[in-house]
């Protein structure tokens, strides 16, 4: 466009024939490869990079080639300008020629190209949304401008033989350069809707480099009720400023993975956030960034219901026998470094596998879950209840001596004697027999020197007739 203008201008403010050719030629040097060049650009511009080959192109450049060479014989075989001569009917001298075929298959292949610029432009207008329709239109309009300049001009329509098609183009550059610049076409193409938009199941915000708001998508507005149309071009961080983990995260230059929770109507959810930076083809700079936040809430509600398992018994809804030994050794290295006492009950149920046998596994189950219930009656809030395995069962208690645990493990004992098991219409009774041990450096100073004391009560006890406690 600038060769052509450039050249133009210089034919204009010459009187000689033999001078204006030699700046037609040189105008001809760049008319013949706009067409091309315009489609070649439009293309990237409107995401379509995908169908820029080389040798697409190379047909493209080929098909303007002989238009270039015939122009070129201007001032010798004359096969592009026929009867070349100067026009004094206007105000000033300019070059005028005849046309022939040549010339309109010429403005046929300009016009082609011109043309499926402009239905590129028109396809990305129904397809973006309405944020982008304004700078859509402008481009298509500016694509249009030049067509209809040089189509003027060919057929002979414009005054004083003027040609019209350089300040069309002229018109065109002013235009794209304005759209440029208000609107950053530049720095972030609507491409990125393409990319990431279409038919994602992630949310995605799509920021410049100084993190204005540049596109987004409606499962984004779905997260963040406060984020509209209107927001884009405002300041990312202002309208996220409630969201700080979010805001540090768009400039955080270490990590490109984070993970935040949002609480909306007393729901927490948790997202991953994940941020890519944009790159323009060819350059190395990043010209914005897409963040991609993924619902991770189903998975962490999942991880938390392992981690359940993971500690908590399944049938009984108590510690099982790890997570109790973990807590345990915790409570006695308190009790090492801090003082204090410390004692262990544990228990084991009196012929349950006559209860098994008798009244079948899921009254036997609901007898564990009677013992359960029963130990967390009464115990304390400090204590802690665990089933070690089939049917015994431990409770910690911090703070207590070993008279005082001797009493707690008479209470339990008695109670559960005295409150029989009711499933399914049946009433029968359970007994349990006892052990308890309390903490007694250096003899008993690990969980399982506790255990093993509380265990050879226990056997005490039960050797002894069962139903009874025991201590050691």
């Amino acid at each position: 466009m600038l060769i052509y203008n450039f050249g133009y201008a210089m034919e204009l403010i010459q009187d000689d024939l033999v001078k204006m050719m030699f700046w037609v030629r040189v105008q001809n040097l760049g008319i013949h490869l706009i067409g091309p060049s315009w489609l070649l650009f439009v293309l990237s511009l409107s995401g379509n990079e995908r169908w820029i080959k080389p040798n697409r192109v190379a047909i493209l450049y080929a098909m303007a080639f002989p238009f270039l060479i015939t122009s070129q014989t201007l001032g010798g075989a004359n096969l592009f300008h026929t009867n070349p001569r100067v026009n004094f009917s206007g105000g000033f001298p300019t070059f005028d020629y005849d046309r022939t075929w040549l010339n309109y298959l010429a403005l046929a292949y300009y016009s082609l190209c011109i043309f499926s610029s402009i239905v590129l432009f028109t396809q990305m207008f129904f397809r973006f949304p309405h944020s982008f329709r304004s700078q859509i239109a402008i481009f298509g309009v500016a694509s249009l401008l030049p067509w209809i300049g040089g189509s003027l001009y060919i057929f002979e329509i414009t005054p004083a033989n003027i040609d019209t098609t350089p300040l069309t183009l002229t018109l065109s550059l002013l235009i794209f350069l304005v759209g440029f610049y208000h609107f950053g076409m530049l720095d972030v193409l609507p491409l990125a809707r393409d990319i990431i938009f279409e038919g994602m199941s992630e949310a995605a915000l799509v920021l410049d480099h100084q993190n204005r708001i540049l596109d987004f998508n409606t499962r984004l507005g779905r997260i963040f009720k406060e984020i509209k149309l209107s927001d884009v071009g405002t300041s990312a961080k202002e309208l996220f400023k409630e969201y700080p983990a979010l805001v540090r995260f768009m400039d955080d230059e270490v990590g490109e993975k984070m993970e935040f929770s949002i609480t909306t109507e007393n729901k927490e959810s948790f997202y991953e956030a994940k941020r890519s930076n944009l790159f323009r083809v060819g350059h190395a700079n990043a010209i914005g960034k897409a963040i991609i936040l993924h619902d991770i809430t189903p998975l962490k509600e999942l991880m938390k219901k392992l981690e359940v398992l993971a500690t908590i018994d399944s049938l009984t809804q108590i510690y099982n026998r790890y997570s109790f030994q973990e807590l345990a050794e915790a409570e006695i290295y308190r009790v090492e470094r801090y003082g204090g006492e410390l004692s262990l009950i544990i228990l084991d149920l009196d012929h349950f596998k006559l209860i098994n046998d008798q009244y079948g596994h899921p009254a036997g189950d609901a007898t564990l879950v009677h013992v359960a219930q029963l130990c967390r009656r009464l115990s304390r809030q400090s204590d802690l209840i665990a089933r070690l395995g089939g049917e015994e069962f431990a409770i910690l208690l911090p703070e207590t001596s070993l008279l005082d645990a001797i009493c707690a493990a008479e209470k339990l004992r008695a109670a559960l004697e005295q409150t029989p098991v009711e499933y399914e219409g049946q009433r029968f009774s359970v007994t349990a027999s006892f052990g308890v041990s309390s903490w007694k450096p250096p003899e008993r100073s690990t969980f399982l020197d506790l255990l093993k004391a509380a265990d050879r009560a226990l056997y005490v006890a039960k050797q002894d007739g069962r139903n009874q406690v025991w201590a050691k």
